[in-house]
């Protein structure tokens, strides 16, 4: 896949994020280069992967990326995946908005950080879908609501 010429900007409209993106992470220590998470157009398995994927975007973070251990550069990639899926989850659940700009926002990117990115293999590219993730957040508050 090219992905010199990758776009930055996300655009503000959810029309320009598709609901079936995926958050493609790419180990850049083994040639050299960044570790970096393109959003790319999902809906594909591996096996369409190899066929091409769409580049939609890239979350281009402050400090670098990384996965595979909680520390500071999982905890930004943690941070970047959570803003990126935020609108999709208002739209969807406008009462989600108060939970997702409260003080529970940093506990929920901990438990994100410790549940899901902490476990991503760290030597290797990760695919991880926004559906995944929304799913995985709306449990996350409802867990919360009933304990």
């Amino acid at each position: 896949m090219d992905v010199a010429a990758v776009a930055t900007n996300k655009g503000d409209a959810l029309t320009d994020r598709p609901r079936d993106r995926v958050y493609h992470g790419i180990n850049g220590n083994a040639e050299g280069a960044e570790t970096r998470i393109l959003v790319v157009q999902g809906g594909g398995g591996p096996t369409e992967r190899h066929r091409g994927v769409t580049v939609l975007y890239e979350l281009s973070p402050e400090f670098p990326f990384w996965w595979g251990y909680t520390g500071g550069s999982p905890g930004r990639t943690a941070t970047a995946i959570i803003e990126d899926v935020t609108p999709d989850l208002v739209a969807d659940e406008p009462a989600l908005e108060g939970l997702l700009n409260s003080s529970l926002r940093s506990d929920l990117i901990i438990a994100f950080l410790v549940d899901v990115v902490g476990h991503l293999h760290d030597s290797e590219e990760f695919w991880l879908s926004a559906q995944s993730v929304i799913r995985w957040v709306r449990g996350y508050y409802r867990e919360l609501m009933t304990s």
